[in-house]
């Protein structure tokens, strides 16, 4: 039978941050069967999370998540109960700002100690590990795939940031400020932004009925101050919020020649479309002589369809359109970073016009692109009636 004592290392981790620390904190007495052993090796793999999309995506290109973890703390083992306080390792030593995680509890009142910490502490925690990550460039301690099992791991607290594959500098993938840190991935049409989270290998599961040799972490569900089983193979599921990845759409319109002493104002209809998504906007340009203007509309959803239509003055005839920056000849917004992780060329319509000194009858005209399977692009001409690009 425990004895009873009012340590307020009893204390010890009233909250805890399921997903984003998941820490040891059962206080059997070293007695106990399943007295955590540190020197065991640990192993760690990482859920993708919720999002059906990401898993689907993943399927395809399942290394296109990478997950970068760090060993920040080692675990040092408490000499009387069966639980652990952390020593940070070099270069996070000293990195943490009101909170102390190498004592259970403290006379200092500026800090909190592993009793105090609780759920979004925890975050914080996190947040402040991750700027070291970013300020020195660190090398990870392991890259893992989604679902990829790592080779043996030391017990230890380590710090978990998925990234894309193609992101390999920290200071694009690492967006925010400390405090708002999210780390970015990307497929063809959706960004995830995933909060830096903190894993504790081994961690403690008081709600198994008997020992067991893996483990799963919900990102949402609390571990409570029960003593429980030790568990030194484990998935921690990730959690990240989804959003649209967008692109731009640049509209270019050059005017060879002018009908001198008045203005020419052409205006456009710009609708981009993709599964439950619409676009609708309208945009002009006027001239007062002849040259090269643009506009550009941004927050276009990727893989969007794009259809880009011009109305212009009747004494003006279009003389040729083009569309750049295509992706394979097909109408969508371009990725909003390239395999470099610099910004793309917009996708581009260009409009080419002259004055026509014959009088016609009515205001407008809509210039129209249309766009095929077989042919791609094409310029649909002029009908002085109903003349849009596609």
């Amino acid at each position: 039978m425990p004895m009873k004592t009012t340590d307020k290392r009893h204390k010890l981790m009233k909250y805890l941050l399921a997903g984003v620390l998941i820490l040891p904190i059962g206080m059997q007495r070293l007695l106990n069967v399943n007295a955590v052993d540190l020197d065991e090796d640990c192993f760690l793999e990482l859920d993708p999370g919720e999002f059906e999309s990401l898993k689907s995506y993943l399927e395809k290109h399942d290394d296109a998540l990478q997950i970068d973890i760090y060993r920040v703390a080692s675990c040092l083992k408490d000499e009387k109960y069966d639980t652990f306080s952390y020593e940070l390792l070099s270069p996070f030593t000293g990195s943490l700002t009101g909170y102390d995680i190498s004592a259970y509890s403290g006379d200092d009142t500026s800090v909190k100690y592993l009793s105090d910490i609780d759920n979004d502490m925890w975050l914080e925690v996190a947040q402040q590990l991750t700027t070291v990550v970013k300020d020195n460039e660190l090398d990870p301690t392991a890259t893992l795939k989604a679902y990829e099992k790592s080779s043996a791991l030391d017990s230890g607290l380590y710090l978990v940031i998925a990234r894309s594959k193609d992101l390999t500098d920290a200071a694009d993938y690492i967006q925010g400020d400390e405090g708002e840190y999210v780390t970015i991935a990307n497929t063809d049409t959706k960004v995830y932004k995933f909060k830096p989270q903190l894993v504790s290998l081994p961690s403690s599961f008081p709600d198994l009925d008997k020992p067991t040799e893996h483990a799963t972490i919900d990102p949402d569900a609390n571990v409570n101050t029960a003593q429980g089983n030790w568990v030194y193979d484990i998935t921690a599921v990730l959690k990240a919020e989804e959003e649209d990845r967008v692109g731009k759409v640049r509209i270019v319109k050059k005017l060879l020649s002018w009908d001198d002493g008045s203005e020419a104002t052409f205006a456009f209809q710009i609708s981009a479309s993709a599964e439950e998504y619409t676009y609708e906007n309208t945009e002009s340009i006027t001239f007062f002589d002849a040259g090269d203007d643009s506009v550009e509309l941004t927050n276009i959803r990727v893989g969007a369809e794009v259809i880009v239509g011009e109305i212009c003055p009747s004494n003006y005839e279009l003389v040729s359109t083009e569309i750049l920056n295509q992706t394979d000849g097909k109408p969508v917004v371009l990725p909003l970073t390239n395999s470099d992780g610099e910004e793309n060329e917009p996708l581009t319509f260009v409009f080419v016009n002259k004055y026509r000194p014959t009088k016609i009858k009515g205001y407008g005209v809509k210039n129209t692109f249309t766009y095929s399977e077989e042919d791609g692009w094409q310029n649909g001409g002029n009908d002085l009636e109903d003349n849009t690009q596609k």
